[in-house]
């Protein structure tokens, strides 16, 4: 399927994007304590914009063959994860310049593989500037992700960690929500824990072997 035929809604138009030469903290985050966020800054959008802050597509699941990419903030995941009340919901906190989080995500799509038709709902949220769309879609469409994606309305930095309250600014970032809607288990990545493990037995202990 080509590119431009599995994203509903283009965010914005293409945009060559370059991280540039990464600082030496960046590297060490990306291979021993996970990835801090990048230290670009810039002005968040205006909170209250019409069309920009309320897009159609985040009050619709996706059709279960396409990858979909949608802008999302802060206060529009809450309705995401408002919606699927009922259901176990896993949050997936990532980006395109974090190593761990791409090695980590081939898991998230098998969980989501193995146990969607058990209840089990799938949300991914790119912390990556809204000018990687096109990154981001790529690696979706690499991995199958036909869940629900979403890419952060802020550019990468300490804001956008800050407002979706990633623990010291570190990805790769999971949540699990329990059928209540309520926070069941957060993981942090480290090097030393069995992450995937972990989330196997979680969803285990609130979906069943």
């Amino acid at each position: 399927m080509k590119r431009n035929s599995v994203a509903r809604r283009k965010v914005f138009g293409r945009f060559a994007y370059r991280l540039g030469v990464m600082p030496m903290t960046m590297f060490v985050g990306l291979f021993f304590l996970g990835c801090s966020g990048s230290s670009t800054r810039g002005p968040l959008p205006e909170t209250g914009q019409a069309s920009e802050s309320q897009p159609a597509e985040v009050g619709k699941p996706p059709d279960d063959s396409e990858v979909t990419l949608n802008l999302v903030d802060e206060k529009e995941l809450r309705a995401v994860l408002e919606r699927h009340r009922g259901k176990v919901v896993l949050v997936d906190f990532w980006a395109t310049w974090c190593a761990p989080c791409k090695k980590l995500f081939a898991h998230t799509v098998e969980l989501y593989e193995r146990f969607a038709d058990r209840g089990l709902v799938v949300v991914s949220v790119s912390l990556d500037d809204p000018a990687a769309e096109s990154d981001v879609i790529e690696f979706l469409q690499e991995r199958g992700a036909t869940f629900e994606n979403f890419i952060s309305r802020y550019k990468a930095g300490p804001e956008t960690m800050e407002l979706f309250e990633i623990d010291e600014g570190a990805l790769p970032h999971l949540r699990i929500y329990d059928r209540d809607g309520k926070l069941y288990r957060k993981f942090a990545i480290n090097t030393t824990a069995p992450v995937a493990e972990e989330i196997d037995r979680t969803m285990v202990e609130l979906l069943g072997p």
